[in-house]
């Protein structure tokens, strides 16, 4: 696996997501997982996994958590991204890769 092109099919799969807006993520995310595979421009095939939390109680900032590995060793240590998003829209980001 090619640290380099993980990490650049997160952040692609990281910008869908918050070009998504606050509605379809919270609909389709908010107490969910998402699981899919992915290909590089190498090839490789990459696991991407979505999920959302409610970032408060009152269930209206949505934090999305988007992780990659490649089902080998790195599946014990994916890289990771997060952002949060709010009804307005407004995004904060939280990068952890």
């Amino acid at each position: 696996m090619s640290d380099d092109e993980a990490k650049g099919v997160l952040r692609a799969e990281f910008l869908k997501l918050q070009a998504a807006g606050y509605d379809e993520l919270a609909e389709r995310l908010a107490g969910k997982q998402e699981r899919s595979d992915v290909r590089g421009l190498s090839g490789a095939t990459y696991h991407v996994e979505l999920e959302g939390f409610w970032d408060d109680e009152e269930h209206r900032d949505l934090r999305v958590v988007a992780s990659i590995d490649d089902g080998g060793l790195r599946a014990f240590l994916p890289f990771t991204d997060a952002f949060t998003i709010s009804p307005s829209g407004s995004i904060t980001e939280h990068s952890a890769v």
